[in-house]
């Protein structure tokens, strides 16, 4: 839940009462309702952060264990499946990220960067999904194996993710096409029936 940017869990209260030794004090109630509870993570990232440390993993259980660790902190560690194209340097405050603009397929952020980052997004990794810094395109790379990330250099820069995956953009034509071919369609059948009208009057 903290990678993924969950603040708030809702549970069944009955449930919650057999499971909150698991709990802890780190997700605490913050409401009850009828049959249900809102628990709090108090240790959830923000939708994007920075971090100067990497550590290549390509085996995908190995990747899953380390993160299971409890010394595993993504605040400041991420986990990828190759190794960077710059060199890192361990930072303790590699800089700072700013979430500009949210929608479904867009997403915008100003990034202040003090040394060789690699900026992680608490979303999921998919293909379909473009960056760019600075009007540039680069390369996404999965991170803590779910999540997605781009290398940032040191300065200001503007990171924007866009959705726009082959499939969505061929299904996108085909619907405009069909529009397209049933107006040209419906407009020949009523020119057709206005001269047939036409000519028997």
């Amino acid at each position: 839940p903290d990678i993924m940017n969950v603040r708030w869990l809702v549970a069944d209260e009955k449930q919650y009462e057999q499971n909150k030794g698991h709990f802890g004090d780190r997700y605490p109630v913050v409401f009850r309702g009828a049959n249900e509870v809102v628990l709090e993570n108090r240790q959830v990232l923000p939708k994007a952060w920075l971090v100067s440390q990497v550590k290549v993993e390509s085996d995908q259980l190995q990747r899953l264990k380390q993160m299971q660790d409890p010394s595993f902190d993504p605040s400041r560690t991420a986990l990828a499946e190759s190794a960077p194209p710059l060199a890192l340097t361990s930072a303790p405050k590699p800089g700072e990220v700013r979430l500009e603009w949210y929608e479904g397929e867009r997403l915008s952020l100003s990034a202040t960067v003090a040394a060789n980052s690699l900026l992680v997004l608490g979303e999921k990794y998919h293909k379909g999904w473009k960056a760019f810094v600075d009007g540039r395109t680069v390369e996404i790379v999965p991170v803590n194996h779910i999540l997605r990330g781009v290398y940032l250099t040191p300065g200001k820069h503007t990171v924007e993710f866009r959705f726009d995956p082959l499939p969505f953009k061929i299904g996108k034509w085909l619907t405009l096409g069909s529009f397209a071919l049933f107006g040209v369609v419906a407009l020949r059948e009523w020119w057709l029936r206005r001269r047939d009208n036409v000519g028997t009057a």
